[in-house]
């Protein structure tokens, strides 16, 4: 539903207010499993509402998008048009049923778990900041080897990724790790392509037996 709020009507109008009740796309067999489908669904659904003017893109009612049963939620979000960095603002959470329908498409074999995201971010959109992530997986499949749960509490500033806290729960033991990840040198245009890594890890209690087993049950090792 369209609402032109300017005056005289037949003028271009220089507001425009889209409100999305329900629109729902469906997408054959044949569509999803081509290899250009990196999105994995057969039936996606959205409503909210979206402010547009010449100077600003604003979110005034929460985006809602279901892609089959996972769920996206932007309850809010800006775009300065004005400035040539293009700030933005706004915060997006999501609920992914399982990741291996995604990571399988990018050619990530062996990734999984039930995924939970939230994340605030600001700033000029192609050096943008990230505060207040939070990921939490239920469980995890790392590479064939599963886990029972990973919460990672992340932000993104100055071209790194920084993992404030990363907390593991396994069937062999428990594993913590920080530090940061240096992604891009300057904004996104300039992604590197060896990522610099600062990492530090530690693991209590450490069960190999239990490690080895659930290699095995894998299938990595016999």
């Amino acid at each position: 539903r369209w609402t032109d709020l300017c005056e005289p009507k037949d003028a271009l109008p220089d507001f425009h207010q889209v409100s999305i009740d329900s629109l729902v796309l469906r997408r054959d067999e044949e569509a999803v499993s081509r290899p250009e489908a990196v999105v994995p669904t057969r039936r996606m659904s959205m409503s909210g509402g979206v402010l547009y003017t010449p100077s600003r893109i604003e979110v005034t009612r929460e985006l809602l998008v279901r892609l089959d049963d996972d769920l996206i939620e932007v309850p809010s979000f800006s775009l300065d048009l004005t400035s040539p960095a293009m700030p933005i603002e706004g915060r997006v959470s999501a609920s992914i049923g399982s990741l291996s329908p995604y990571t399988d498409k990018l050619g990530l074999a062996g990734f999984g778990g039930r995924v939970s995201l939230s994340v605030d971010a600001s700033g000029p959109m192609l050096s943008p900041t990230l505060r207040n992530g939070l990921l939490v997986i239920d469980e995890p499949v790392v590479a064939g080897l599963p886990g029972e749960q990973a919460t990672i509490r992340f932000g993104l500033g100055g071209g790194a990724l920084r993992l404030e806290s990363l907390d593991t729960v396994g069937r062999f033991g428990d594993l913590k790790a920080d530090g940061e990840i240096r992604l891009y040198q300057g904004d996104l245009t300039n992604i590197l392509t060896d990522p610099r890594l600062d990492l530090s890890f530690s693991a209590n209690p450490l069960d190999l037996g239990a490690g080895l087993a659930v290699v095995s049950e894998a299938g990595i090792v016999d």
